[in-house]
């Protein structure tokens, strides 16, 4: 069966394969299967409406979704990508994998200083013909030629929402929604902390060498 776009594998070892379950990417499916025209969508995107369903308690929610694909995992292993944001979805989540039977997890904190998080983001240049990502500011992921895709020469592309602002206003709402997440899983003994101001292969070594359970 072919899964949704909202999810993808990860192979971690030659033995183990992990579901990883993109919910940012799930609510905005959510918010496409809820609109009747794609002028609908826009108006959501445009108006951070996507923001308000991973962040609010209220509207809809992309729990089901989840729920749906967890019960038919079984036992499989799964990563849940970006979830829960804020307490409520935390106490929510808690409920619904005890009712599934969940219960040997664990929580990836990435943890990252607002100014290289600024940097990577307002510095992100995109290549929308082949998907290749690169960075500006940081060496090893600067393209060879200024805007241009190292792969397939096609111009790259800046997010209309990577800029400081939109940053900053982000950033704020994970200190108000999302950082209390942190003393509410630590005190449950099931918080693992990464440390995401690495290079990219050592936090990615770190990630992994949790998840393998060394």
């Amino acid at each position: 069966t072919k899964r949704p776009d909202f999810y993808t594998v990860k192979n971690i070892d030659s033995k183990k394969v992990i579901l990883a379950i993109c919910t940012g990417l799930a609510a905005i499916a959510m918010i496409i299967s809820l609109c009747m025209c794609i002028d609908q969508v826009q108006k959501y995107f445009d108006e951070d409406y996507w923001l308000a369903v991973l962040f609010s308690g209220d509207g809809p929610s992309s729990f089901e979704l989840i729920r749906k694909e967890l019960v038919s995992l079984k036992d499989k292993p799964f990563i849940l990508d970006g979830m829960p944001r804020n307490i409520n979805q935390a106490e929510y989540l808690e409920t619904m994998l005890k009712e599934l039977g969940v219960d040997n997890y664990m929580v990836i904190h990435i943890d990252i200083a607002e100014e290289i998080l600024e940097k990577r983001a307002t510095g992100r240049r995109l290549c929308g013909n082949c998907g290749a990502s690169y960075n500006i500011y940081f060496e090893g992921f600067k393209p060879l030629k200024e805007n241009t895709c190292d792969k397939c020469n096609h111009e790259l592309t800046k997010r209309t929402d990577d800029t400081a602002e939109t940053i900053r206003v982000r950033y704020e709402t994970y200190l108000n929604a999302t950082a209390p997440l942190i003393n509410f899983y630590e005190n449950k003994g099931l918080l693992k902390t990464v440390d995401a101001s690495k290079p990219q292969e050592e936090i990615l070594k770190d990630v992994l060498t949790l998840l393998k359970g060394e």
